[in-house]
């Protein structure tokens, strides 16, 4: 796959196990209530991604928060997490996918991986956190 199939403005259409990520991530039980009741942003959140050759752009939004995470695959830059969290992300392409390895330079939460593919004409979004696994599911 490449960078180029990613382009475009994506909706989030459903997630699946998302409130275990997040309580792998160390994301506290009221916070993760708090998100699952408002449906884990599912028709809310907007991820806009742009590529110019091997450099990419994500900006997430949502109605709590936006931020843009910019960087070149096989390397790593500073950027976010959703929620603001100061993140050092690596970037690269194995496999057919797109992966985003986001490091907590604190070290106070596990890696949190994300790899990108296109399914169906959705954009698919892995996240992978210790033996936990879930998805966010985006369209056009």
């Amino acid at each position: 796959m490449g960078l180029e199939e990613l382009v475009g403005e994506w909706t989030l259409e459903a997630v699946e196990n998302y409130d275990a990520f997040l309580a792998q991530q160390g994301v506290s039980w009221l916070i993760r209530t708090a998100a699952s009741a408002m449906g884990f942003g599912v028709g809310g959140t907007t991820l806009k991604i742009a590529v110019e050759g091997d450099k990419i752009s994500l900006s997430f939004k949502n109605p709590k928060c936006a931020n843009v995470n910019e960087g070149t695959v096989g390397s790593e830059s500073k950027g976010f997490a959703p929620d603001g969290q100061d993140l050092n992300f690596e970037y690269k392409i194995e496999g057919g996918l797109f992966i985003m390895i986001g490091k907590d330079p604190a070290g106070k939460a596990p890696d949190a991986i994300e790899e990108y593919s296109i399914v169906d004409g959705k954009l698919v979004k892995c996240l992978k956190s210790g033996d936990v696994v879930a998805k966010e599911i985006y369209k056009k």
